[in-house]
């Protein structure tokens, strides 16, 4: 070819040298550096939507759990003619709101041990278990919101609780 065909490459690619290579043959610290300030430019972009999406996920699974917790109670109320109560007895021993809905949330096997081992737990003069028992200390997930700072830090406590009036 001749020198006036390939001015076009000069144009576009600059001077060349030894045989059409450019100068190294590698990058610029400008070139890495413009390179490296998009990639973060993008990942700051990401960020937020990805957050986004993960606070989408976890209010999905409060709103289901409040579905599953609502269906149980309603479950309840067709079978019993109630809900249950804040206080209930179930095998002569006090027990929460949660208890009696454990068969309708798919925990039947709680509720099995709770009917069979709280009247066989020994009981101190103040009325509290001596016994350790499986179902005292059981987190069950469809209590807990994943949107909830306490029950993302490993305490036991409740994201939904009932309130329960005088009729």
């Amino acid at each position: 070819m001749t020198d006036a065909g390939n001015s076009w490459k000069r144009a576009i690619f600059g001077p060349t040298s030894r045989g059409g290579r450019r100068g190294s043959g590698g990058f610029t610290l400008v070139e890495l550096l413009v390179v490296i300030t998009i990639i973060g430019m993008l990942m700051a972009l990401l960020l937020p939507a990805i957050q986004a999406a993960r606070e989408a996920g976890r209010r999905t699974t409060c709103k289901n759990n409040l579905q599953n917790l609502g269906k149980a109670l309603l479950t309840l109320e067709t079978t019993k003619r109630g809900f249950p109560g804040y206080a209930n007895i179930v095998a002569n021993k006090r027990a929460s709101w949660i208890v009696p809905i454990l068969p309708n949330l798919e925990r039947s096997d709680l509720y099995q041990q709770w009917q069979t081992r709280a009247a066989n737990l020994p009981v101190l003069h103040s009325g509290t278990p001596t016994g350790v028992s499986p179902w005292s200390y059981t987190r069950l997930e469809i209590l807990i919101c994943p949107s909830d700072p306490n029950g993302t830090q490993g305490t036991d406590s409740l994201s939904y609780v009932a309130n329960c009036g005088s009729a």
